[in-house]
């Protein structure tokens, strides 16, 4: 969607960034781009498969293109960064589990365990807060797993999130009531170091995420029994 991509994140760490993290699908990443994200100064990029194998791919992600060129874009960003001799970016590859998919967890890590410096299992997360509607996309075992009482969210801690004008601390579709403000009315700076970010911030640090309904309603979604 960004034909020069690069050029942002050149910006970002010309700018003094020490950590600039790119998550991907690998689709639009032929080696001519690959070699210029190489060459931009990203510390980390991540590679969103949630698949082992191409039938898997075409049902958890629709509409992408191919798997085959999907995984060998992939592969080629790697030999590129091996050749160039190239330290940075720490790249991973992600996969979040559904009911969909569990099945090829095991080949999926015994596949890229030594391709990458990095694999990131998540739990699937609904991109609304109707649990019922996506309640057959949850792996089998994600109903079992209820988290304990003093459960952290770090995003307080790493982000802040856009959408359209107003700034969030978190990327959940359901935050509205988390807003910290209107891009036109406050910094960015002013945004990470608001009360309300702080105060975001200690809930999570005392693992008392059940104190903010919003906070609450998403892990109950992340695990479907916590209630």
């Amino acid at each position: 969607m960004i034909k020069d991509l690069e050029k942002y994140i050149q910006y970002a760490y010309k700018k003094g960034f020490i950590d600039i993290m790119l998550n991907n699908n690998g689709s639009a990443l032929p080696k001519k781009k690959s070699q210029q994200i190489l060459d931009s100064g990203l510390t980390r990029i991540r590679f969103s498969l949630d698949a082992f194998n191409a039938d898997t791919y075409s049902k958890v992600r629709v509409g992408s293109i191919q798997f085959d060129r999907v995984k060998r874009n992939i592969l080629d960003f790697l030999e590129l960064r091996e050749k160039g001799g190239y330290k940075l970016p720490v790249v991973g590859v992600s996969f979040c589990k559904m009911s969909h998919n569990e099945h090829e967890l095991d080949e999926f890590i015994d596949y890229w365990k030594d391709k990458v410096d990095i694999i990131s299992i998540q739990k699937f997360m609904p991109p609304t807060d109707n649990k019922k509607k996506y309640a057959k996309y949850y792996s089998t075992d994600q109903y079992s797993e209820i988290p304990i009482d003093s459960f952290n969210c770090p995003q307080p801690y790493q982000r802040i999130v856009f959408r359209n004008e107003f700034m969030y601390p978190c990327c959940v579709s359901f935050n509205k009531d988390l807003s910290l403000g209107s891009i036109h009315k406050m910094t960015i700076y002013d945004a990470w170091h608001s009360d309300e970010m702080n105060n975001l911030r200690e809930i999570h640090k005392n693992g008392d995420y059940s104190s903010n309904e919003t906070c609450k309603k998403c892990v109950n979604l992340i695990y479907p029994e916590a209630n």
